[in-house]
C-alpha cells in the first residue's frame, strides 16, 4: 500500500475527511493535524480477513510479514495491491 492510499484509509478514523484531498502533501498536513490533537500516534486499521488459509500458507505469510515488520494482513494487502497494479497498470 502506498502512503497516499494508507492515509486516505486511516484519516477518517481520526475525524479527518480525506476523500476530497488530491495530493500527498495535503494528506500529510491532515495527518499531522490529527496527530497533534491526540495522545500517541496514528496507526493503520487492522483488518480481519473473511476467509481461512491452509496452515502452511498462513505460517509462511506470518513469517514473511514478521521479517518485514508488518502484520500478515498488511502484507497480504500489499501483495494484492501490487498484483492489481501489475494487471491494471
Amino acid at each position: 500500500m502506498n502512503h497516499y492510499t494508507g492515509l486516505i484509509r486511516v484519516l477518517p478514523k481520526y475525524g479527518r475527511e480525506a476523500s476530497q484531498v488530491s495530493t500527498l502533501d495535503e494528506l500529510v498536513k491532515l495527518a499531522i493535524d490529527a496527530e497533534k490533537t491526540m495522545e500517541g500516534h496514528m496507526s493503520e486499521p487492522k483488518l480481519k480477513l473473511p476467509y481461512e488459509f491452509q496452515p502452511e500458507i498462513k505460517e509462511k505469510l506470518i513469517e514473511a510479514a514478521a521479517l518485514q515488520d508488518m502484520s500478515a494482513t498488511q502484507l497480504l494487502i500489499r501483495i494484492i495491491e501490487r498484483k492489481y497494479q501489475e494487471v491494471m497498470g
